[in-house]
């Protein structure tokens, strides 16, 4: 929206001066301008001249000099000699936010300290509404008003997207650089062909694990300390797990009685073994379901047979297995061959 240049010359520099009287103030007050925007400010010059030697302050105008009209800042006041007078000046910042011809009435100023009361003569603004087209009307001299023109519709142009290449050429250069870094940090600084691959160590055999765990039982003795049904669940927990890695039965979610039973077949050549777990179960059964708290002895014979049973059973798998040797590319066997027992193993 453009704003009518004839506006602007019906509005000179308004100048007005209170008459001077004899040893009187004198005020004097100029706009920078009568014509302003809806909430734009305009400057109002004040200044009152005294006789010098005269002591006296100019108290300030108020807030709001009308119901439209009000002072948005003011500066500090100045001081001037000019001959015989002293001039006290200050400037204020007027705005409003209606449109119109608000009229400002006389602004009453108190000087004291003899509270002599001088005026700053009224004046008349013109606010102009930015957003509606302004024309004057060339007899009455009044603005007309006419309705708020809608937005254009600008065709899109290709060119316009020029003014935005170094944004994109900055985002590919930026994606460019995140897959080079990847590729680099791939290719030299962790090179993934490089490293030997961690080789896992065997597993231990079964009765390796199981004895070193009745070695310990033995050593720790918990009947002495009157834990006798914690020393018959760790014996037997580690008997279920040695019998179900040696023979791959399901030890550890059965009772003593269905464990005995999926035991005949691989038993059926070996009664002492046999009798020696079923001696073992039994009496940890008693032990922790019947309460009946065997002696010493007869816990320290139940870890004996326990060890008994993994040595006997252990021979007689590696009896029943034959043994396999890594051979050289001439059938004949190797210095460093090792030999593979054909027994089961279990984990610690």
């Amino acid at each position: 929206m453009r704003i009518s240049r004839h506006i602007f010359l019906l509005a000179p520099t308004l100048a007005l001066t209170a008459p001077a009287v004899a040893q009187q103030p004198v005020v004097k007050a100029e706009l920078d301008s009568v014509t302003i925007l809806v909430g734009g400010q305009v400057g109002l010059n004040v200044s009152v001249q005294v006789p010098q030697g005269l002591q006296c302050h100019v108290l300030t105008l108020p807030d709001t000099l009308t119901s439209s009209v009000e002072v948005a800042a003011m500066t500090s006041a100045d001081t001037l000699q000019k001959g015989d007078l002293v001039e006290f000046a200050k400037r204020y910042h007027v705005t409003t936010f209606d449109p119109g011809h608000p009229n400002v009435p006389p602004l009453p100023l108190v000087v004291k300290p003899d509270s002599t009361t001088v005026s700053i003569p009224e004046f008349t603004l013109n606010v102009v509404n930015p957003f509606q087209k302004i024309e004057i009307d060339e007899q009455s001299g009044v603005a007309k008003i006419f309705d708020i023109n809608q937005a254009l519709d600008a065709p899109f142009m290709w060119r316009e997207l020029l003014f935005y290449w170094p944004w994109a050429a900055g985002v590919v250069a930026l994606v460019a650089l995140f897959f080079l870094i990847r590729w680099l940090r791939k290719k030299y600084w962790h090179p993934a062909g490089n490293k030997p691959e961690a080789v896992a160590a065997p597993a231990e055999p079964c009765e390796v694990t199981a004895l070193r765990n009745l070695e310990r039982i033995r050593e720790e003795k918990l009947w002495m300390r009157n834990r006798v049904k914690d020393f018959y669940s760790d014996l037997t927990d580690t008997l279920r797990r040695y019998v179900a890695t040696r023979y791959g039965v399901q030890a550890m979610e059965s009772t003593s009685a269905q464990l005995i039973d999926s035991l005949d077949s691989s038993l059926k050549d070996s009664p002492k073994e046999k009798s020696l777990l079923v001696k073992i179960l039994e009496q940890a059964d008693f032990a922790k379901f019947a309460k009946i708290e065997p002696s010493p002895d007869e816990n320290a014979d139940a870890v004996s047979n326990a060890i008994d049973f993994v040595n006997l059973t252990t021979e007689t798998a590696r009896a029943a297995s034959p043994q396999v040797s890594l051979k050289t590319g001439d059938d004949k066997p190797a210095n460093d061959a090792v030999t593979y027992q054909g027994a089961n193993t279990i984990e610690a």
